[in-house]
């Protein structure tokens, strides 16, 4: 652990939760401005993004990461995607939601269950499928070529968080939009649970030295998700939560051992989207 001023230690201490709280208070003022839910999620993700950018100026991990003009265009493919995405389940919301939620209402569903207790149900499902596709991609020969992009980069920052395969991203949107529907969340529940997974993504990757103890137990940090990232594949193959690390915990995939990674990124070549090479190594092997 760096030496830090008086200051930057209490930066380094607060800066986590401040960026989770900052997500949630935007979503709840949005809310209250019947602002729409895709518009919510964007704006809670950029401010994410934005505040976990500052950390990582004034807290480097890391003071040799460079911005890499790469990112820009995974930016805008992962954007797309999700753009798309987001379309594609505004045209059939109102056609599936009242059938699914008239299904699930009268069965049992979450819906009028406070708040807390519906974000943490959809966590664990959603989680659980995530943690299932994301060790698949490490273990799995034909589903690691749909991964491997995101494993090219030498270097972990917040921005290369969006090298992400189309593949790979729709699993995850698909696990995070459906959960919550087949539950029969309120949409309060909904927003703030896109609004805590923007910032726990946003600042997954960043290139912070922050003090995350308590949050280690809970959220997929930093401090965990940069050995998933190393070079070596006794490391890389732990920490697959998305946004909780409770699966690695339950399942013995939890590993945040002393030190640093020290190398990141993987070996060989594969011809990824959009006609981007990246790296690949066969993590199966």
């Amino acid at each position: 652990m760096q030496t830090l001023s008086p200051p930057r230690a209490l930066l380094a201490s607060l800066g986590y939760p401040a960026v989770l709280a900052s997500s949630l208070l935007l979503a709840e003022g949005l809310l209250a401005l019947r602002a729409p839910a895709g518009l919510i999620a964007t704006l809670t993700f950029l401010l994410a993004l934005g505040l976990t950018l500052l950390l990582e100026r004034a807290l480097p991990h890391d003071p040799r990461a460079r911005f890499d003009p790469e990112d820009a265009l995974w930016l805008a493919v992962t954007g797309g995607v999700q753009g798309a995405w987001q379309l594609a389940w505004m045209l059939l919301d109102a056609a599936l939601a009242p059938v699914v939620v008239a299904w699930i209402r009268p069965q049992g569903g979450l819906h009028g269950a406070p708040v807390a207790l519906q974000i943490a149900a959809a966590l664990l499902l959603a989680e659980a499928v995530k943690y299932t596709l994301h060790r698949a991609a490490h273990t799995r020969p034909g589903v690691w070529p749909y991964h491997a992009a995101h494993h090219r980069p030498a270097q972990v920052y917040a921005l290369n968080g969006a090298r992400m395969h189309p593949v790979n991203l729709v699993w995850n949107l698909a696990a995070d939009a459906l959960v919550p529907l087949l539950l029969g969340l309120d949409l309060r529940a909904v927003v703030l649970l896109s609004a805590l997974r923007n910032a726990v993504a946003a600042l997954q990757h960043a290139n912070a030295t922050l003090r995350l103890k308590g949050w280690n137990l809970v959220f997929s940090t930093p401090d965990l998700h940069r050995w998933h990232h190393a070079v070596d594949p006794r490391h890389a193959r732990a920490n697959y939560g998305s946004t909780l690390i409770v699966w690695d915990l339950l399942l013995g995939t939890r590993a945040l051992p002393e030190g640093d990674p020290g190398r990141y990124g993987i070996e060989g070549e594969i011809l990824a989207p959009q006609g981007i090479r990246t790296q690949l190594r066969e993590p199966w092997a």
